[in-house]
């Protein structure tokens, strides 16, 4: 039949196509995936969510992987499984010297460590500002926790029997009144929802960390607007703006990606479409 040589040639033709398309290997700008590799922190969920879209503007296919236990990020790092991800550290050395094949980003531009907090009301009318204002005041009741003997020593804090309460439940012990004085995560949002005060720990009693972001090295060559989203985002996101972001999270049980979105537009970091 006079058509089946044009079917034959149409049908090689579509062959040639689609081992082109196959065969053809990704280039830095191609729909190639980029992981982020999330922890249960609801904070460093927040994180991925903020650069995910940030890097999905730039044109980038990126998935937010969480979940993973933090012992098992850098495994994941150094196998290629993940991307990126968040690392909380309190050395002023990048946990990256232990992670093969990765690249620290410069450290996002608020505290994530441990914090003393009291009731904000209760601590403006004894004005204590900082821990070390604890002293002047021994009927306050504290929460125990492991802290506690450090800043007995640093402080020479000396409180009644202190209070056994779960380490989640020491903010609703707070805003209940049940304690007076808790140790928590600075970046935790129920500080903001509760309406606690973080005292400065002037005298350095608790540990002090960092939030690192840590890129495969392979990853950061062919996608260096890794970093500079990251730059961007950090000269926006303070400590007051995540815990309100992890409030809601938290409390309100918004979803972290539309948080995210709303948060990045309205600091006009994303463009509305």
């Amino acid at each position: 039949m006079p058509c089946r040589p044009l079917r034959r040639r149409l049908a090689a033709l579509i062959f040639l196509v689609l081992l082109f398309a196959w065969g053809k290997p990704c280039s830095a700008g191609s729909d190639a995936l980029l992981t982020i590799g999330v922890g249960p922190d609801s904070v460093h969920l927040l994180l991925a969510e903020l650069t995910g879209l940030l890097l999905k503007a730039r044109g980038l296919s990126v998935a937010v992987r969480d979940g993973i236990p933090p012992a098992d990020l850098p495994r994941r790092l150094a196998a290629g499984e993940v991307d990126l991800c968040f690392i909380e550290t309190t050395a002023p050395a990048s946990p990256a010297d232990r992670v093969p094949a990765t690249t620290p980003l410069p450290p996002l531009p608020f505290a994530a460590g441990q914090v003393v907090v009291m009731r904000r009301q209760q601590a403006d009318a004894l004005g204590i500002a900082a821990a070390s204002d604890l002293a002047a005041h021994p009927a306050l009741r504290y929460a125990a926790a492991p802290e506690l003997a450090a800043l007995r020593r640093v402080y020479g804090l000396s409180p009644a029997t202190p209070k056994v309460v779960p380490a989640d439940l020491i903010y609703r012990a707070l805003r209940k009144e049940s304690i007076d004085v808790g140790v928590g995560r600075a970046t935790d949002g129920r500080i903001v929802a509760f309406r606690l005060a973080i005292l400065k720990d002037d005298r350095l009693a608790l540990t002090n960390s960092r939030i690192i972001p840590i890129v495969r090295t392979t990853t950061l060559g062919d996608h260096p607007e890794i970093e500079a989203e990251l730059t961007r985002l950090g000269r926006h996101l303070d400590l007051t703006a995540i815990q309100r972001l992890d409030a809601n999270l938290l409390l309100a049980h918004r979803d972290a990606d539309e948080l995210a979105r709303e948060w990045l537009k309205r600091e006009k970091l994303l463009q509305e479409k």
